[in-house]
């Protein structure tokens, strides 16, 4: 799906003085004041009358609402050697369907989405703009695998931290989030995460925000239980793809062009382009994945972990294994019986004792909670991030409508 899209609008040649060249310029940010963009303030002084000066003015990132969720805006108007710009972004499933565990492939419905936010909630910043010569900036293309369990996806994403292989290296590791490649990359950023645990964090924040019930509706959309439950096991990767990305593989970047490129891939190709860039993005990970494993369950592995954790050498020189031999009989135990039946039947100091030698050998409590569960010992890498690109909704799934008209919305002006 389209998960987020970064377009840059041009402000129209009337408001700018150009600089060097034709692609370059500044505009006095004055324009803006009359408009519903918030013009703030570097600089306050004082003059010697006691007046109030304001200076250094500029436009500052600020939200629109929309009926569930939110876009944000700036204007750019002294950048860097290009043309002064608004820049709008936002998660187009988000503005579409409140929620994005899943959304659409339609390009055409994302961008008119935005756009139409914006010329509602902002009609007198957006009749300063060249709509028509937009481009992207940025957007992220996000598919799923669904594992087993939660547990198989935490695994996932543990097995991901320790990934390296030649050019392809795992950075900023987080409990439930890897990245891959340079984190100020002007091409790519490739992203890895666990979306049952970003969407409860998700529901968090909204919780907190919503003193004057704001966001009772999204909060209803994203609490639902079908949606939390669909995430369960959801293994997400999400590609970041820039403007010069596209450049290099000569995809226009302009907002009608990239639209009508888009439509031409599907016709010559029979598949959409946002699954082809995906695919691109990701190859190199992908392949690295080859031959990898999850985890290993098998006993032969977690014995060899205990002996080599817990066994010590005698007197007479051969290795005392009693504590490692213990440790796995426990765990066959739990495996065969579970975490639960386990520590209501064993008394409490030789339960904690034996948990403790397991995790000392690298067996993660959360691993032990859930081991019984587990089908099979060893779980391919390559077989579990096997892409479905035809499967990454819910059999209940209906391509959305606008929500431009939603109720909220009116309250913008």
């Amino acid at each position: 799906m389209i998960d987020r899209l970064v377009i840059h609008i041009p402000f129209a040649d009337q408001y700018v003085v150009n600089g060097n060249n034709e692609d370059t310029g500044i505009m006095d940010v004055a324009h803006l004041l009359n408009t519903e963009a918030t013009v703030a303030g570097r600089t306050v002084n004082r003059s010697s009358d006691g007046k109030i000066i304001v200076e250094d003015l500029y436009h500052p990132y600020e939200s629109i609402p929309s009926w569930a969720s939110g876009m944000a805006v700036k204007s750019f108007t002294r950048p860097m050697n290009a043309w002064p710009y608004v820049e709008i972004k936002a998660s187009p499933a988000k503005l579409l369907l409140g929620h994005n565990v899943y959304g659409t492939e339609d390009y055409k419905k994302c961008v008119a989405e935005m756009l139409g936010l914006l010329a509602i909630s902002f009609p007198s910043l957006n009749s300063m703009l060249d709509v028509a010569a937009s481009h992207i900036s940025s957007l992220d293309v996000t598919y799923s695998v669904k594992a087993e369990s939660q547990q198989i996806a935490d695994q996932f994403i543990k097995y991901c931290a320790s990934l390296r292989s030649g050019q392809t290296k795992s950075r900023e590791q987080y409990p439930t989030t890897v990245y891959f490649g340079k984190r100020d990359s002007r091409h790519k950023r490739l992203k890895v995460y666990l979306k049952h645990y970003e969407l409860k964090n998700y529901i968090s924040e909204l919780k907190k925000k919503n003193a004057d019930g704001e966001y009772d509706e999204a909060i209803a959309i994203n609490s639902s239980e079908e949606l939390v439950d669909y995430t369960r096991g959801l293994i997400r990767f999400e590609a970041t793809i820039r403007k010069r990305w596209l450049t290099e593989r000569a995809i226009p970047s302009g907002l009608v062009q990239l639209g009508k490129y888009a439509n031409q891939f599907q016709e010559e190709h029979g598949k959409s382009l946002w699954k082809q860039l995906h695919e691109e993005a990701f190859k190199d990970v992908f392949k690295t994945f080859e031959g990898g494993q999850v985890m290993d369950y098998s006993d032969d592995h977690v014995l060899g972990r205990l002996k080599a954790t817990h066994s010590k050498p005698r007197n007479n020189g051969s290795m005392n294994h009693s504590v490692a031999l213990r440790a796995f009989r426990f765990y066959r135990s739990i495996a065969s019986e579970g975490y639960d039946e386990i520590h209501a039947t064993t008394p409490s100091s030789t339960f904690y004792r034996q948990i403790g030698h397991l995790k000392e050998a690298g067996i993660p409590l959360a691993n032990l909670q859930n081991l019984h569960k587990i089908k099979s010992n060893v779980v391919p890498v390559i077989q579990l991030i096997k892409m479905d690109y035809e499967k990454q909704h819910p059999a209940t799934y209906q391509e959305p409508a606008s929500g431009l008209n939603r109720p909220k919305l009116s309250l913008v002006s």
